[in-house]
Parts: C-alpha cells; sequence; structure tokens
C-alpha cells in the first residue's frame, strides 16, 4: 500500500457481492482500501465490458488504473481465473503515467 500511497493514488474494489459478503472478505483479506459491494453483474458488464457469463451467473474480475480526471488509462479484462492487476504492474503502469505527465 506504501508504493501506491506514495504515488497520491487509490485503490478501490467493487463486487457483486452483498455488503456483508464484500465486509467479510475485505476482512479475511486484511483489505486497507474500500470494497464496493451489490455491483449489479450484467450493468456493470455493459458499461465496462467486463465478461459476464449468464449460464454461470458470474462476473470475471475487471480492473482498471483510471487517471485523475476520469480517464481509464489502463484496463485488464479476464475471461477466466487468470488476468488480475497485479500490484507490481499496476505500480509500472503508474511510474509510466507520472512520467508522461512531466
Amino acid at each position: 500500500m506504501d508504493e501506491f500511497q506514495s504515488r497520491d493514488t487509490a485503490i478501490v474494489a467493487a463486487s457483486v457481492d452483498s455488503e456483508a459478503d464484500a465486509e467479510k472478505m475485505r476482512d479475511d483479506e486484511h483489505l486497507s482500501f474500500a470494497v464496493g459491494h451489490s455491483l449489479d453483474m450484467a450493468d456493470f458488464a455493459r458499461q465496462y465490458g467486463a465478461f459476464f457469463n449468464p449460464a454461470r451467473g458470474c462476473l470475471h474480475a475487471t480492473g482498471f488504473v483510471i487517471e485523475s480526471d476520469g480517464t481509464v488509462a489502463h484496463a485488464v479484462y479476464a475471461t477466466g481465473s487468470i488476468g488480475r492487476l497485479e500490484p507490481q504492474a499496476t505500480i509500472r503502469a503508474i511510474d509510466f503515467l507520472i512520467s508522461q505527465s512531466a
């Protein structure tokens, strides 16, 4: 978390889980950032291009690096169990964006 904070960035997560389940996951994983909850799967998939499998009722992981003006600078879309924003790769993407704005 220190690496993100030193770059003046914030991490947030959102889930289709209920408030109680999202909070349990946050506690179980010892997360120190906000975790939203109760997303509508189909609506999120339509708005953000995430992979939604209605037959299985699942929304695959989708990650974004968002500029301060709200522009999506980097996105990762999973279609299975792999394809996540990893911390070090995300730091490199943020450092690249910082270098481009200097």
